[in-house]
């Protein structure tokens, strides 16, 4: 079963590849398995208005803005007192996280009080801040009650926020909170290629997360990170493969957005003035999901994807 009942530290997730993949595959004496698990939200990437509308719908059902991609890496062991059963000797399980919006996550992954009001601003993601930043400048083009370290080209180009880089980004347990996997792939990996996973999430994790600690959209978030684990297996996913290209409209006059933004349907949010925030390319679940099941590399895999997805 793919859900969980609730959020919680011991909720994990997943449609059992790994296990099918060791049955797949018998008469090992160890296993040595890397796992990439998508919880894919269905966010349509056609056009930047399909974005928004599909991201608002899902975030108001509770969910992160665009889900959540994270890694498992285990080593299984033959039980020499019951052949026919394997004992779990080692496992990582876990993933790039951030853009946090619960007050004890701000204190516990960005300690620091002047970064807190510096990267902490009245919104918590990339969506919600460029919609945050376009409609204070519609309401009052001089006087826009933006954070003070915002400095006038965010202001002119509300989209730019899509580039912003938080402070927050840490290594999330297991799911990271998410209660299901929609996408996911297990492959048979070497005792080297073992060990070069372990290190390099090791290395992630070490020193209280610093190698993670920069977050962003466009930089490394959950999928990316993902997919440089990945490599440390020699399981290569394209960089086309995995990311999402929007184009981003200079502004929004569409009454019928305005009105659900909660935006004065008179007065068109400008997003833009400068080309340079015109598109958006970044890695996501969705394009990750699909990635990791077409995967046709010429290693022992197994994957499985819920059916509605």
């Amino acid at each position: 079963m793919s859900y969980c009942r609730d959020s919680s530290p011991n909720c994990i997730p997943g449609l059992g590849t790994e296990k099918t993949l060791m049955r797949k595959y018998p008469n090992k004496s160890d296993y040595y398995i890397f796992t990439i698990k998508v919880d894919a939200l269905g966010l349509d990437y056609h056009s930047f208005d399909a974005y928004m509308k599909s991201s608002g719908i899902k975030y108001f059902m509770g969910k992160s803005g665009v889900g959540h991609t994270w890694v498992k890496v285990t080593h299984w062991e033959k039980n020499k007192k019951h052949p026919r059963t394997f004992e779990l000797k080692d496992i990582r399980e876990g993933g790039h996280s951030g853009e946090c919006t619960r007050y004890w996550e701000i204190k516990k992954f960005c300690p620091h009080p002047d970064l807190r009001v510096k990267y902490y601003p009245p919104f918590h993601s990339f969506n919600s801040g460029v919609v945050y930043l376009a409609h204070e400048v519609a309401q009052d083009p001089v006087s826009a009650r933006v954070p003070s370290f915002i400095g006038r080209e965010y202001k002119d180009n509300p989209a730019k926020w899509l580039w912003f880089i938080y402070r927050d980004g840490h290594w999330a347990k297991n799911s990271g909170g998410h209660d299901r996997v929609t996408h996911e792939a297990s492959w048979l990996i070497n005792w080297e290629e073992y060990q070069k996973v372990t290190r390099h999430i090791d290395d992630l994790k070490s020193h209280e997360g610093a190698a993670l600690r920069n977050y962003g959209l466009i930089g490394n978030q959950c999928t990316k990170t993902a997919q440089i684990i990945a490599k440390q297996a020699n399981i290569m996913l394209k960089d086309q493969l995995i990311s999402a290209y929007i184009n981003v409209p200079r502004k929004i006059d569409s009454k019928r957005i305005l009105k659900k933004f909660g935006a004065d349907p008179s007065k068109p949010l400008i997003l833009w003035r400068d080309a340079r925030w015109s598109y958006v390319v970044f890695a996501a679940p969705e394009k990750m999901g699909k990635a990791i099941i077409n995967w046709a590399g010429n290693r022992p895999k197994v994957h499985a994807k819920l059916y509605n997805i």
